[in-house]
């Protein structure tokens, strides 16, 4: 019996030929067309096409011929009714559900990837196709990668999308976070401070800054500033609150420049100091913070009143 196996990745377009155990050379192309042209039409459901096979029969034995298709599931089926136009034909498929993306085309199995790799090949498929790359992240993730976490969550959660799904990405910023990673903890903190997804808890999301903060994220070193500022979730704490909002300014944050250069002009947390509160109101507008442009003007004009 003759066997041709053809393994065909639907996201990132590659086909894969073998004749009986060995990959063989005339399979590259079939009638001066790549193996490549003819796969896609079959599958993209745009492209009405047929005459695959026939011309595949010019080329190999067909008495005796067994098909193995391997692909998703939905491409098995496609082939199926493919062949079931071909009765007199005397050749069968094997359906293989299982994903063509648990086949490499370089011969390695899905498993044999580390979640790096992994991580890595769904950052490439991201740029073209961001719902394709999701089995990658998802296999990455499986692997213990808490990047993949971080962005499986982001992605669950963005309204935008069909996919839309604020108990999962919870649950994907909940093992990032709990495997260390700093934007899943921060993430997960927004998540408690409103509500979103969970029951809204101060003390919870103040525990994730908190974790995050102190790995160097300046949107946690901003957030518990706030915080411990405005006594949310937290008692009021000044003093704390202008060390942490020191390291976020030190980051270029506009807004903890901001918040940092009022501590100064009013004397929270730190003792008044009038030019301290300028240079940082001056680095927030540097950075984009027109409001802080306003406060300039406000001190400014307040020193030439006072000459």
């Amino acid at each position: 019996m003759n066997i041709v196996e053809i393994w065909y990745n639907y996201y990132l377009k590659e086909t894969k030929f073998i004749y009986n155990e060995k990959e063989e050379i005339i399979f590259e192309q079939i009638q001066n067309k790549t193996i490549q042209e003819w796969i896609n039409a079959i599958i993209e459901p745009r492209i009405r096409w047929s005459g695959f096979f026939e011309e595949l029969f010019k080329v190999v034995p067909m008495l005796g011929l067994q098909i193995k298709f391997y692909g998703r599931e939905k491409d098995c089926a496609i082939m199926c009714n493919l062949l079931n136009k071909h009765p007199e034909l005397d050749t069968q498929i094997e359906r293989i559900d299982k994903s063509i993306v648990d086949f490499n085309l370089c011969g390695k199995n899905i498993q044999e990837f580390s979640a790096d790799d992994l991580l890595n090949k769904a950052k490439i498929m991201q740029k073209t196709n961001i719902k394709d790359s999701i089995f990658y992240f998802k296999e990455a993730e499986r692997k213990g990668s808490s990047q993949a976490s971080y962005i499986l969550g982001m992605y669950y959660g963005n309204k935008d999308l069909e996919d839309f799904d604020l108990k999962r990405s919870i649950e994907y910023f909940m093992k990032g976070a709990n495997n260390n990673h700093v934007e899943a903890q921060r993430e997960l903190g927004v998540c408690y401070f409103y509500g979103t997804g969970v029951n809204c808890d101060k003390k919870e999301a103040i525990k994730w800054f908190l974790c995050a903060a102190d790995k160097g994220d300046v949107r946690a070193q901003y957030n518990l500033g706030l915080c411990l500022l405005h006594g949310i979730g937290v008692t009021s704490n000044p003093e704390k609150a202008v060390s942490w909002l020191e390291k976020s300014s030190l980051q270029n944050d506009s807004e903890s420049q901001y918040e940092l250069a009022q501590c100064y002009v009013k004397g929270i947390g730190t003792k008044k100091n009038i030019k301290k509160g300028l240079k940082w109101f001056y680095f927030s507008e540097q950075n984009g913070n027109e409001i802080a442009e306003i406060e300039i003007d406000k001190i400014l004009a307040g020193e030439n009143s006072a000459r």
